[in-house]
């Protein structure tokens, strides 16, 4: 189920996939670095890779998607 995968990842990917018609590979590409590098600032890489070594659902951090990071 989506809804259960890391709020900012979610959204992330969203919005990757909405920008990624009007780019270049490249750019797309570029973009998806981008976003990576800030999921894993951001924590939530951390969260779920820790609840599935310990066999249990994430518990992530509080996100708005109208904020940008």
């Amino acid at each position: 189920m989506i809804a259960a995968n890391s709020p900012r990842a979610v959204s992330y990917t969203l919005s990757l996939l909405r920008q990624s018609r009007n780019l270049t590979s490249e750019q797309t590409l570029d973009l998806e670095f981008e976003k990576a590098v800030s999921l894993i600032a951001s924590g939530e890489y951390f969260y779920g890779v820790a609840a599935f070594l310990e066999k249990r659902e994430p518990e992530f951090p509080d996100f708005d998607p109208g904020v940008s990071d």
